[in-house]
């Protein structure tokens, strides 16, 4: 990778970590939060399932990756309950 801190500084990321692949495993219980839809993009984006295959397919992508880049996005809430902003930082992380 060249220089990740600068390109997810760049790309408007809070914090950003190397990502070791062969550590990085498919989660069914993470397939599943997806199937609740929470964040509206379930069958809507090729990233997000269905469309990027079932947990056996999505494992072969990540095997053929050496290195990653886990990037987070951290907005300003007022209490646990605001919405609004938790959408807002969604927002901004999906850009």
């Amino acid at each position: 990778m060249n220089d990740p801190e600068t390109l997810a500084a760049q790309n408007g990321f809070s914090h950003w970590a190397q990502l070791n692949m062969a550590a990085a495993v498919p989660m069914a219980e993470v397939r599943d939060m997806c199937a609740q839809n929470t964040c509206g993009q379930y069958g809507k984006n090729w990233c997000c399932p269905p469309g990027c295959g079932d947990l056996e397919v999505c494992q072969q992508t990540v095997n053929q990756c050496k290195d990653g880049i886990l990037v987070q996005t951290v907005g300003e809430l007022e209490d646990e309950m605001d919405g609004e902003g938790m959408m807002e930082a969604q927002e901004e992380h999906s850009k």
